[in-house]
């Protein structure tokens, strides 16, 4: 299987998404690891696509940097009570320094979520 490797820049502080499709209905759901010294996963949530029964739709995993630097975010797609992984993922995540006049990234932010970076 090849891994899919994608690049996101981001900023300290500056929340930023990932979103795929998934399809929970099949028993599929994406599991995602990542180092919690330098991102803080806030949030993870699945929307479905339509009302029709055992349509897909998308999960979103939305991240804030707490430092700067380059990290890795691996995401698998698979059922949890087997060991085959349908689809790997691999977003690597470059995270520059505020710049002069942003936002103290010690405070919440308080925008919007910037554009999801989607994966279709």
């Amino acid at each position: 299987m090849d891994l899919d490797e994608q690049r996101i820049e981001a900023r300290v502080g500056e929340r930023f998404s990932i979103v795929l499709s998934s399809n929970p209905t099949t028993g599929y759901r994406w599991e995602v690891r990542y180092d919690d010294g330098v991102l803080e996963l806030q949030g993870e949530e699945y929307e479905r696509s339509s009302d029709r029964i055992g349509a897909g739709g998308h999960q979103t995993f939305t991240f804030v940097p707490l430092t700067s630097g380059e990290t890795v975010v691996r995401l698998r797609y698979r059922r949890p009570w087997l060991k085959e992984v349908h689809e790997e993922r691999e977003f690597r995540i470059c995270v520059a320094e505020q710049m002069d006049g942003d936002n103290d990234a010690s405070e919440p932010s308080t925008g919007s979520i910037p554009p999801s970076r989607e994966m279709l």
